[in-house]
């Protein structure tokens, strides 16, 4: 059989069951950690301190570090996924549409942003490739964290 015909709808099953998960767990874990968290401002705090771990991982040469600090940052992800939800019960009904649209610009505005620091900072440690980039993440944490400490 072609590789082909076998491959591709197996990898195409695949890309939906990850990106099934990946939207399960956006979510699931925005809604249980601000069900668990008593304090709902811990959700920045819990993307710095992933920062800070990974950070610490690369340094360190730590796999399984770096795994466990993506999954923390991956917590905070999750709750900043409904940021547009919070804009649109924030906003007049007559402005719930343009409120959604400017978070969502944010995200434009990230996409040119995110690459480039982490282009910018890769090789500031020396010997240790992209360490410094989640050093730059954590203070991408720690102003977000600022700025909805002023909500």
């Amino acid at each position: 059989m072609n590789p082909f015909y076998r491959n591709i709808p197996i990898l195409s099953f695949a890309q939906a069951m990850m990106m099934s998960n990946s939207s399960l767990m956006i979510t699931a874990s925005a809604l249980v950690g601000a069900g668990l968290a008593e304090d709902k401002s811990l959700a920045t705090l819990i993307g710095a301190s992933g920062a800070a771990i990974a950070t610490w991982s690369i340094l360190h040469q730590a796999f399984w570090g770096f795994v466990a600090a993506s999954a923390i940052m991956g917590m905070h992800n999750g709750f900043g996924n409904y940021y547009r939800f919070a804009a649109a019960d924030a906003a007049p009904p007559h402005h719930k549409g343009r409120a959604i649209s400017f978070i969502l610009a944010g995200g434009v505005v990230a996409a040119f942003i995110g690459p480039n620091l982490a282009n910018i900072s890769r090789d500031w440690i020396s010997g240790t490739p992209f360490a410094a980039s989640f050093m730059v993440v954590m203070g991408l944490y720690l102003c977000s964290g600022t700025a909805l400490s002023l909500l």
